[in-house]
Parts: structure tokens; sequence; C-alpha cells
């Protein structure tokens, strides 16, 4: 934070913004850190919770006391370019109000690995996952909130939320950068690390609330992508029996070559599915929308 999101947040060339830094409990000096910089800095607020809520309990106070008309959440690892305001608050403000958010070309810095920069935001989307780097109505908040009941992928969860009742725009500019060791409380891990037992509980959650959308009103395209999905973290996370089933179905809807390398990795076990998951993913650079 003290390094690349915070700074990038505070020299954004947009004239009238605050930064609200939310405090998910850390252990790690952040609160010290923090005060004396929010005491200096009048644009900055500091929200600190008493015990840890996860990421989605965090961005939902960061909402809770937001005072403008647009929000926009940065992860602690992550950046800004200094003209992510500039560029997409004008554009957003023109738009109707059906166009909730607006998405931003996004480079991702992957440790060991070149750059890429993922596509733009395709017109039409059913779901796409809705993370930082979105600017997005406060408005918006009055309807969606963020699932604290998941783990992780409160962003997906968000993200078919948000677009049930919303569209959103795209700036066909690189004004945000991800880099791919990702911090959970104190525990830094790669983005195809082995899941957590709370990861793991968190998707059962996710299966139970969301998978349903997908099954009504998502096309094969999507149905396949997240049964894929899913069946990955289980298997990643070794609940190999879990995880087939969902192979299996997206196998058995879209027999192509990544859905029976998937079913052919689980099948050989946990050890030969983490060593195949890590080239799927060095492959496929996390594309995550999904066209109607």
């Amino acid at each position: 934070m003290k390094e690349r999101s915070l700074p990038s947040a505070l020299t954004q060339t947009y004239s009238n913004f605050e930064v609200i830094v939310v405090d998910n409990n850390s252990s790690d000096g952040t609160e010290e850190y923090m005060r004396d910089v929010a005491a200096k800095n009048p644009v900055v607020k500091y929200v600190r919770h008493e015990k840890d809520k996860g990421i989605s309990a965090s961005r939902n106070t960061g909402v809770r006391h937001a005072s403008g008309d647009f929000v926009v959440f940065l992860d602690d690892d992550d950046a800004f370019d200094p003209r992510f305001l500039e560029v997409t608050v004008p554009v957003l403000e023109k738009l109707p109000q059906e166009y909730g958010a607006l998405s931003v070309r996004t480079m991702m810095v992957m440790t060991g690995r070149t750059y890429y920069i993922l596509k733009k935001l395709r017109e039409g989307c059913f779901y796409a996952a809705v993370d930082d780097g979105w600017l997005m109505r406060r408005s918006v908040f009055e309807k969606i909130s963020w699932d604290e009941d998941l783990y992780q992928d409160e962003d997906a969860a968000f993200g078919i939320e948000f677009f049930k009742r919303y569209k959103a725009g795209a700036v066909d500019e690189l004004l945000l950068f991800k880099y791919g060791i990702r911090k959970i409380g104190s525990h830094k891990y790669l983005s195809f690390s082995i899941p957590s037992e709370k990861r793991l509980r968190g998707l059962d959650n996710f299966v139970k609330k969301y998978l349903p959308e997908f099954e009504r009103a998502g096309n094969e395209k999507q149905l396949v992508y997240i049964l894929r999905f899913i069946g990955q973290i289980y298997c990643m996370g070794g609940e190999i029996r879990r995880g087939l089933p969902f192979i299996w179905r997206a196998f058995r809807l879209k027999p192509n070559l990544r859905n029976t390398f998937n079913l052919i990795a689980a099948l050989s076990g946990r050890y030969v599915y983490t060593l195949y998951w890590k080239v799927e993913v060095n492959l496929s650079h996390g594309d995550r929308a999904i066209k109607k």
C-alpha cells in the first residue's frame, strides 16, 4: 500500500476526490502509518475494522464512508494511472443512468513473467468479475452490496448482481495496473496458489447462491465457463470429488481441448491437476468477461 496503491490514489490529476483507506484489522503497522497520513492529509479518511471481516465487508465499509457521486476500489497491491479519475469521471457522467460503471484497460504484472494487457470489456456482458479499478456510481450501492458470505469470488458475485440491473461502459485506455502477488490479511499468494479452507467454504456459498443464475440466464458458453471455474477451485483445493462433477458437466456441454485437458488432469489426481492448472493460468491470461 505504501509503495503503490496509496501514492497512486493521492497523486490523481483530477482535483475533487477523497481517499478512504479501510484497514481490515491489520497487524503490520498500517494503523500507525495511516493515522499519521490522515492527520496530515485532509483528503484521506482512515477506517479500521476491530476484527478481520474480509474483502467484501471492507468494500462495503468504504462505500458507507464515501461522500462523492462515484466510487472506485483499489486493492492494496495495485495502482492507478495518475489520470484515472480525470479520464473516467467525465465519461461516466455523460452516460445514461442505466450505465452504472465504467471499466478501463488493465495491465497485469505477474511475478517472473512478462506483462500483458487485459482485453477491453465486451459489450452485452451477462457476467464479468467487477473488482478494483471499476468507476461506479455510488447510487449502485443502494441496490447492490458486496456479499460478505464469500471469502473470495466476491467480484464474480457482484458482477452477476450488477449486470442484472445495469450496463457498463468501457474506456479503451490503460489506466490500472494489477500485480500478480495478492494479499489477504498478512498473507501473500499467487493467483494460482492452493485454495485455503476458507476459500473452499466460501465457494460452497457461491455455488449455492450464484450457479443457478448461470443455469437460468446464462447461455452455454457462460455456463461452461463457470462450471469449469468452480471445478478448478475444488480440485486445486484437494477436493477432487467435489470438483470432478463440475468439470464433467463443462466437458459434456463443450468437449473442447481445454475442457478435455481439465477432465484428464482432474482424473489424474491433485498433484497432476495442480501442475496443469498453473500452465492453464499462464496461457489464459485471465479474461473473465463473457459475451452474450
